[in-house]
């Protein structure tokens, strides 16, 4: 045994958590209009991605931060606990996944809540309230892609910005676009990976991207997207 390497203790399966709610856009929409191979290549493509997130993630998890899991066209994010360093952490891979993979033509929205969760690794059993409170807000609320904050995570956002400048430069409150119209809250910037590349890795090229894979209704999302980073970044959009 290496006696400098640092141990990794057990999680404690039922605490108060941190969980990101991730899914791919119009996935099922997809397979009904595309052929299988095509289907099968985005799937690749997303595999290559998600294994890239497990390296990060197990680095994080050797620090007692991250695990995440995929299912399919989603994916989840949980925190060992409720700790800054923990929400730092997810924050980090979560801007890791979204800007990767809208650079790969893959487009993904998605909400972060917190409360008591169980997660039991070794099992593979996962249950309590904020894994529902984020899976509905993002299944039935956002309306553009991105993250979205559930109210529950509100609190510890606003005591965590306080002390830490990378919590404090994640978030910001917006009238975001939901389904249910434009609405007050806190939103993940994802956009700051992508906010000051060039070229065919900008956030224009992205979301031109975008519009080639899709027309009509849709592009909801696409323009809902532009206006939200360019709430982030208005200077950036003039």
């Amino acid at each position: 045994m290496d006696n400098n390497k640092t141990e990794v203790t057990e999680w404690e399966p039922t605490g108060v958590r941190f969980v990101a709610v991730l899914d791919i856009m119009g996935f099922k929409d997809r397979v009904a209009r595309k052929t299988s191979e095509e289907i099968l290549d985005e799937m690749k493509r997303f595999s290559k991605l998600r294994n890239e997130f497990h390296e990060q993630t197990n680095y994080l998890h050797d620090q007692n931060i991250l695990v995440t899991t995929c299912f399919s066209d989603s994916i989840f994010i949980f925190s060992k606990d409720k700790t800054i360093v923990s929400l730092e952490a997810l924050v980090y891979l979560t801007i890791q996944i979204l800007s990767k993979a809208a650079s790969d033509k893959i487009p993904m929205k998605g909400a972060i809540a917190e409360g008591k969760l169980t997660v039991d690794v070794k099992e593979q059993i996962y249950f309590g309230q904020p894994l529902i409170d984020a899976h509905l807000l993002q299944e039935d609320e956002v309306d553009y892609y991105g993250v979205v904050c559930h109210n529950s995570m509100e609190s510890s956002i606003a005591d965590y910005r306080k002390i830490s400048s990378e919590i404090d430069c994640s978030f910001k409150e917006i009238l975001t676009p939901l389904k249910s119209g434009k609405i007050s809250h806190l939103n993940l910037n994802w956009f700051k990976e992508i906010s000051k590349l060039d070229g065919d890795k900008s956030f224009a090229s992205i979301i031109k991207n975008f519009k080639t894979m899709t027309s009509g209704k849709p592009r909801k999302y696409i323009d809902n997207t532009e206006e939200v980073f360019g709430l982030f970044y208005p200077i950036v959009t003039k």
